[in-house]
Formats: structure tokens, sequence, C-alpha cells
């Protein structure tokens, strides 16, 4: 009577890989994946910064002479605050490219403390361009001054509704800050999700191919 052969290789326990399950892919509203939404909310921030930051240089360029202290002052934080978020969102791209959770991380925490200084910032800047004088007349810059300056200039669209702080530039000029504002807000919560995403993948990885003992001494 021959006995059933067992097969040495084989096994009664599970395999190893059985254990892991895949790591879960967030996604951004549903339906965009985290990596995804990150990377186009950090270009959309990398091109508002740079943006943001070259309209405040020209205007502190064609208006220095004109303006007041604090609209000088209030301009150069204006421009040191958005080039920082130029520099934080191409540390966010990176990030996504190179799918370095540390870089994602590190995007968020910096996204999440440049904001507090973004919002004060925004709103000393909106509050310049919505007062008025005591007559009514816009005051950015001292109205006369401001507004030699666009007689010098007289097809310059952009100084000209700047001067005059017209209805257009008032609500282009909030509609930009708010947008920017909540775009930072959801790319500090897409980069933590997919910081989330990128440990899981991480710990899986380990779990599969554990290091050497001594590497942890390394």
């Amino acid at each position: 009577m021959i006995s059933p052969r067992h097969d040495n290789n084989s096994s009664s326990f599970p395999a190893k890989d059985s254990f892991a399950s895949p790591p879960t892919t967030r996604y951004c509203c549903f339906v965009i994946p985290s990596r995804l939404a990150l990377f186009g909310f950090s270009v959309i921030i990398f091109l508002f910064g740079a943006g943001f930051g070259a309209v405040g240089w020209v205007i502190a360029n064609k208006l220095d002479k004109q303006l007041l202290e604090i609209e000088r002052l209030a301009l150069f934080f204006h421009i040191l605050i958005y080039f920082l978020l130029v520099i934080f969102a191409t540390i966010g791209i990176y990030g996504v490219v190179q799918k370095a959770a540390r870089y994602t991380s590190l995007f968020a925490s910096m996204i999440l403390g440049q904001f507090v200084f973004n919002v004060a910032s925004g709103a000393l800047c909106l509050y310049l361009l919505f007062r008025n004088g005591p007559n009514g007349d816009p005051t950015l810059g001292g109205y006369r001054q401001c507004m030699d300056v666009v007689v010098a200039h007289p097809n310059d669209f952009f100084l000209r509704n700047l001067c005059e702080q017209t209805p257009l530039m008032k609500g282009l000029s909030v509609g930009l800050y708010v947008f920017m504002w909540l775009t930072e807000i959801i790319a500090a919560m897409v980069s933590n999700q997919y910081s989330s995403q990128l440990h899981e993948e991480a710990a899986q990885m380990e779990m599969l191919n554990p290091r050497p003992r001594e590497s942890f001494y390394c």
C-alpha cells in the first residue's frame, strides 16, 4: 500500500501576501484620485501664487512713490507670502511626482501655516482697496497722485481700474482671494489624504518584503 505523497513545497497556511489587503486609493470629491487631485491643486497654487506675486510687484513698481507707508507694507507682505507659496507648491508637486510622503506632509503643514498669514495679508489688501476718503473718493496711494500715474499711462487698463477702485476691480479681487483661500484649504486636505495612502502602501511593502533585522540599526 502506497502512502500518499506530501508536497513539501505546499503549505496549509495562506500565502504571505494574502494577509495584506491592497492599499485603498483615496479620492477627492469621490471621483478624483488623491494623487491626481493633489498634483492639480499644487499646479493651480503655483500658477496663482506666481500671478498674485507678479501683480503685487507691478503695482509696487508703478505706484511706489504714490503709495502710503501702510500700502507699501501690505504690498511687501503680499509679494513675500506668494513667493513662499510658489516654493511650497513646488514642494507639493515634487512630493506627488516622487510619491514621497515626507514632502506631501510637509506641503500640507506649510500651506496651513501660510494660510493664516495669507488671510491676514489679503484682508489688509482688500481693506485698502475698498476704503474711501471722507468725501467718498478712492484713497489708494492718494487719489490724485494715483491718477497722475494713470494720465502718464493712458492705455493701462489695469492701473486705471486699480486707482479708481472700480466695482470690476473690487469684485475680481474678492473673487480671486476667496478662490485662492479655498484652494489652499482643499489642497491641504487632499495632501493629508495622499500622505495617508502613501503610508499605507509603505506599510504593505514592509509586510510583504520585510527588511533584514540588522537594517533597523543602520
